[in-house]
């Protein structure tokens, strides 16, 4: 009986402890297979990490552009502007592949202005928009257009075109438009470079529009016989103690009655205020797809090198340099644009009295009245 019991025992023992060894050894095997899962899985996890760090620095940036030049540049046109602007290149990642350095508008710069520029200023398709209007109204025939600082030319771009349209479209311009010439002024010759390209179909075969792009200094230039003259976001990286000089070249260049369309970045008179502006402006960059990382970068990038006036400044400057109307047509946060009018030709009494004659029937006042030498008064157009 005790034999028997012991027997029992072993038995009881023994195949309980197979079944345990045969799971023991599925175990062990699902444990090996698991690990070398797992180490392949973490290779290919590294493998593919280490691409994507390498597709990113700034040694790959070539393997990159095709894919970006795909992209849209600039943001998308709205129904109130006329034309889609001409904008080329690649789309703006300077500041995230690389720490800042001073800016400039060297080739890097350049080969992604278009886009940079586009999405970097507010109300930048309006405003070259609402220059096409006061290019139209005050250019005066056979007289010259300078663009200082006129970067890839994307607003004589426009300019040119509507021209062109204008004389098509309407047989009554066409002598106000005969022998326009285009001027276009910049100190980067990579950006003259770009302008000259994307202004050749304007330069081969366009009767009566003469195109006329020079790389040098805006102060050294010469600006002669002109109607319309534009600045577009230029003045602010002028040493600050020669604005006044070029202010003063560009009103004793123009015509009696020409137009300087000038628009600047500005700044506020109050430091509290104007880290709110700066909040509201960078806020505005994010929205348009640039990272924290970049515009922190290129904000010390600029720093020194493009410093603004603030409104109150511009105004007394552009008063002081012989322009006798200064209003602002465009605003957005801290980017303001002026429209500046230099003294028109006193006008003959004799004239005086037929445009008022001929002026008086009407329901509102006709622009030119607005900058009349003679006085317009309300009653006048009342019946």
């Amino acid at each position: 009986m005790p034999k028997d019991t012991t027997t029992a025992s072993i038995l009881k023992i023994a195949i309980p402890s197979a079944i345990v060894a045969s799971i023991c050894t599925s175990y062990l095997l699902s444990s090996r297979k698991a690990r070398h899962d797992d180490k392949h899985a973490s290779s290919s996890s590294s493998s593919s990490s280490s691409q994507k760090e390498i597709s990113t620095s700034p040694q790959s940036q070539k393997e990159n552009e095709a894919t970006e030049k795909e992209q849209h540049l600039g943001p998308e046109r709205t129904p109130e502007t006329q034309y889609q602007l001409n904008l080329r290149g690649k789309v703006d990642r300077i500041y995230e592949y690389h720490g800042p350095k001073p800016f400039e508008f060297d080739s890097e710069v350049v080969s992604v202005f278009d886009d940079m520029v586009s999405r970097s200023v507010p109300l930048y398709c309006e405003v070259i928009d609402l220059a096409i209007y006061w290019f139209e109204r005050y250019y005066q025939s056979g007289t010259k257009v300078y663009d200082l600082g006129c970067s890839t030319g994307t607003t004589l771009d426009v300019l040119v075109r509507a021209t062109k349209a204008m004389m098509m479209n309407h047989e009554t311009n066409k002598k106000n438009f005969t022998c326009s010439t285009f001027v276009g002024i910049d100190n980067s010759q990579a950006m003259v470079d770009a302008c000259r390209e994307k202004l050749k179909w304007a330069r081969d075969g366009m009767d009566h529009i003469m195109i006329d792009i020079r790389c040098g200094d805006i102060l050294e230039a010469g600006i002669h016989d002109a109607s319309f003259v534009i600045m577009n976001y230029t003045l602010q990286f002028v040493p600050v103690v020669r604005r006044q000089e070029l202010l003063h070249l560009i009103s004793k260049g123009l015509n009696p009655g020409g137009i300087l369309l000038l628009s600047e970045k500005v700044r506020t008179a109050c430091s509290e205020l104007q880290e709110t502006c700066t909040w509201i402006y960078e806020d505005f960059k994010e929205r348009r797809k640039y990272t924290k990382r970049e515009i922190a970068r290129k904000k010390e990038a600029l720093m020194n090198v493009l410093i603004p006036f603030t409104e109150g400044e511009l105004r007394d400057a552009l008063s002081s340099a012989g322009f006798e109307n200064v209003e602002i047509i465009a605003k957005w946060n801290n980017f303001t644009t002026f429209v500046a009018r230099k003294k028109a030709p006193v006008l003959s009494d004799k004239v005086v009295k037929i445009q008022k004659k001929v002026s008086v029937k009407r329901g509102t006042p006709h622009l030119d009245a607005l900058f009349d030498m003679c006085p317009v008064y309300l009653n006048n157009y009342l019946d």
